[in-house]
């Protein structure tokens, strides 16, 4: 089965795709992906992980533009669980 038989190679899912890797974990592409540093910041610094996103989508997913990044924590934040939405379109 190919990825663009199972969907997986939308631009949308490219995107998610891109802002779910860590930077340094793709042999051959080591720029791809959030930098690690940005993982663990506290809640009042995770505005930084805002331009990374986008650069790291505008670079290696030229289908899509980005339109915007949303930071959201999930619970009360002290478990350190973020989510980022991308707005994007095609």
């Amino acid at each position: 089965m190919s990825m663009l038989s199972t969907g997986n190679g939308r631009p949308q899912v490219c995107a998610l795709n891109l802002v779910r890797i860590v930077r340094g974990e793709v042999p051959y592409a080591r720029a791809k992906g959030i930098d690690r540093a940005l993982i663990d910041l506290p809640s009042t610094e995770r505005w930084r992980v805002r331009p990374d996103a986008q650069w790291v989508v505008e670079s290696y997913e030229p289908r899509v533009v980005v339109d915007d990044v949303t930071l959201d924590v999930l619970t009360d934040g002290m478990d350190g669980d973020n989510a980022v939405t991308l707005s994007i379109s095609d």
